[in-house]
């Protein structure tokens, strides 16, 4: 979702990571486009705080060669002060954030409010754990102050319920890293996802295959700017591409993913041993095949994706953004990123984060009207464990009637190490263990249940200056491949059949209020 908030702060007569309306001062969080409205009129010539990095990676596009002279460098945990005419002195500290090079949270006091602007954010919890050592935080966790207000990153309320549990993004790296073992080392990668904060994915992933990294030249000089080695071995190493080059159609394309799940996952992604496909031309050295109405890579005796899924993430799951807030406990919160759509389908600060009379609800509901809240708690799923995914796969087959086979399993296998197993069942687990029994016989299962696939006519070119999470990520329309053709959103899985979804959706569409009747473990 891109960013939706308007940059004004409640509390003092500043802007944040918008520029269109007048204040006394600017804030900016960091360098993506969606942060950056209003910086480029040429009316506005105020004062923007921010840090070195972001400054710097912005100074790097002729376009902001003006408005650069206007921008005031920061360094964290480093408090300043701004005077302004109706609050008085305003202390201002950045707090180091995990979603891009040079991103900041920002901490605003006075004397007698105190808020927390959070930008962009991916609260993951070794990085929250860094939170408890800070200083200038320590009063706020311990409840010896309390902040009136944080703005945070909301990216993950246009989902909807049940929100998504997203796995660690070291997770997901490790996991990648497993799945490009299996490739010849001739063969040439291509990162789709250029934006600013995806850094980490390919310094980790080059470093451990001693490989090299090929950056067009805008991410160069980007890379130049935070200061990071851009060929990491000889020409000989694993060769890994990142933005617009020559001959991208002739290379493995790696995908940032959300949206997805486990199942899904085996099986459209996973190595298939099959004799069942159509040969469509050689791809470098070897043969480029279609099964499945996918392209694959034949090598080893297996099909290898030609466009692997990778599970990164640089927003917080509610589950994450609620332990954010729960380690403050502020007055209210403010979301950054929100609809009337998300209002309507049940998104509200009460519901999300509880407490009562927040500003955020009673405007909205001035606005929009009272939204459908149900009287529950928060509906939460990790898509990518493999016991929740087969609850949801039961939640549908007893809504419907049908007889979905969800696991293989046969003898005399326990009940319970059946749910031990179904517990232990991970991503890292499937790509390096699919050869065992344990593994196998599910991957086989769910690689033969029918796919079925549509088609995305809009593809546009992809934007490495947005950060959005909201809608299918668009791809450069350079190769004929039918996977990558279609909007992962639209992928239907292999085992919700489309006429159980439209059975749902027919119901839900009688009356909303009609999904609170159904019952879905969600723990």
């Amino acid at each position: 979702m891109s960013f939706s908030f308007n940059g004004l702060i409640h509390e003092f007569p500043f802007q944040i990571d918008c520029f269109n309306n007048n204040a006394e001062a600017y804030f900016l969080t960091h360098s993506h486009s969606d942060h950056l409205t209003g910086l480029l009129n040429k009316s506005f010539t105020g004062y923007v705080y921010c840090t070195k990095i972001t400054r710097d990676i912005l100074a790097t596009d002729d376009r902001f060669s003006e408005v650069i002279k206007y921008f005031k460098v920061k360094e964290y945990n480093t408090p300043f002060y701004i005077d302004t005419f109706i609050d008085g002195r305003v202390t201002v500290t950045l707090i180091n954030s995990y979603h891009c090079p040079g991103s900041t949270m920002y901490l605003m006091e006075s004397e007698y409010t105190s808020i927390l602007f959070t930008g962009d954010l991916r609260a993951e919890s070794w990085w929250l754990n860094t939170l408890e050592k800070n200083k200038y935080l320590f009063p706020y966790l311990t409840g010896l102050k309390r902040l009136d207000n944080i703005y945070l990153d909301t990216t993950f309320s246009y989902r909807g319920e049940p929100y998504i549990d997203i796995m660690p993004n070291t997770d997901g790296i490790v996991a990648l890293i497993e799945f490009l073992k299996l490739y010849p080392p001739d063969i040439e990668f291509l990162f789709i996802d250029a934006v600013s904060g995806s850094e980490e994915v390919w310094f980790n992933v080059v470093e451990y295959f001693n490989g090299l990294l090929i950056p067009d030249e805008k991410i160069r000089k980007r890379l130049e700017v935070i200061d990071e080695k851009i060929n990491r071995s000889d020409e000989t190493g694993r060769k890994f591409y990142v933005g617009k080059h020559e001959n991208n159609g002739k290379r493995v394309w790696i995908k940032h993913c959300i949206d997805f799940n486990i199942v899904d996952y085996i099986t459209n992604c996973i190595p298939k041993k099959t004799k069942d496909y159509d040969v469509l031309e050689m791809f470098d050295n070897y043969l480029l095949v279609r099964h499945d109405k996918q392209e694959w890579i034949y090598y080893n005796e297996e099909l290898l994706p030609r466009n692997i899924l990778l599970m990164f993430s640089r927003h917080s799951s509610y589950t994450e953004s609620k332990q954010l807030v729960e380690m403050f406990q502020p007055r209210t919160v403010w979301p950054c990123t929100e609809t009337q759509k998300s209002w309507l389908n049940g998104f509200s600060i009460a519901h999300a984060f509880g407490g009562d009379n927040h500003r955020y609800d009673l405007e909205m509901t001035k606005l929009y009207g009272a939204p459908l809240i149900p009287d529950r708690p928060v509906a939460v799923i990790d898509r990518w464990s493999f016991a929740q995914c087969l609850q949801e796969i039961e939640f549908l087959k007893q809504y419907n009637g049908e007889n979905v086979k969800d696991h293989p399993f046969k003898g005399t296998m326990k009940f319970e190490d059946h749910q031990k197993w179904k517990r232990d069942f991970k991503l890292q687990g499937v790509i390096t263990g699919r050869g065992e029994f344990k593994y196998n016989e599910i991957i086989n299962l769910h690689q033969q249940l029918t796919n079925q696939y549509s088609t995305d006519e809009n593809i546009q070119d992809h934007d490495y200056e947005i950060d959005s999470e909201s809608e299918p990520e668009q791809l450069p329309s350079i190769i004929d491949s039918s996977f990558l053709e279609q909007s992962f959103d639209e992928i239907y899985s292999s085992q919700v059949s489309t006429t159980r979804i439209d059975s749902i959706v027919n119901n839900l569409n009688k009356d909303p209020r009609n999904w609170f009747m159904y019952k879905f473990n969600t723990h």
